[in-house]
């Protein structure tokens, strides 16, 4: 008899596991080195505030998936066979005979009305010989 059990396999799977770094990030921003007010004023106008581009670095974190094969224990269905002893009772069938009653219909053809019909016309026709 085949019957379904359960055997414990392992498996090896791939996945994905992140990791966070620092990278340096070089980056440029515009900077204004503001002059005094009163700078300004005295040398009417001649004194102006400086625009220049400034470099800068900077460490920003971030994330990188390396790719790792791990393995993991799986229940897996497997067909086996074994034997199996039963015991089988059997009946031994009975038949009953009923009668019943049934109006059936049944064809039947003008031949067979024939000889009927014959004594009914006879026998009207001495009926009426025997009144007259």
């Amino acid at each position: 008899e085949e019957y379904v059990d359960y055997e414990s396999q392992n498996e090896e799977y791939e996945t994905f596991v992140p990791r966070t770094e620092m990278m340096d990030v070089e980056y440029e921003y515009q900077a204004v080195d503001r002059k005094p007010f009163i700078a300004k004023l005295l040398t009417l106008g001649l004194v102006q505030d400086e625009r220049y581009t400034k470099t800068c670095n900077k460490q920003v974190p971030v994330t990188k998936y390396d790719t790792v094969t791990r393995s993991r224990s799986v229940q897996r269905p497997v067909k086996k066979t074994r034997k199996a002893v039963r015991s089988k009772t059997v009946h031994d069938k009975k038949t009953r005979t009923k009668s019943v009653a049934e109006t059936v219909q049944v064809r039947r053809t003008v031949e067979d009305f024939i000889p009927e019909a014959r004594q009914q016309i006879t026998a009207e026709i001495r009926a009426s010989f025997k009144h007259s």
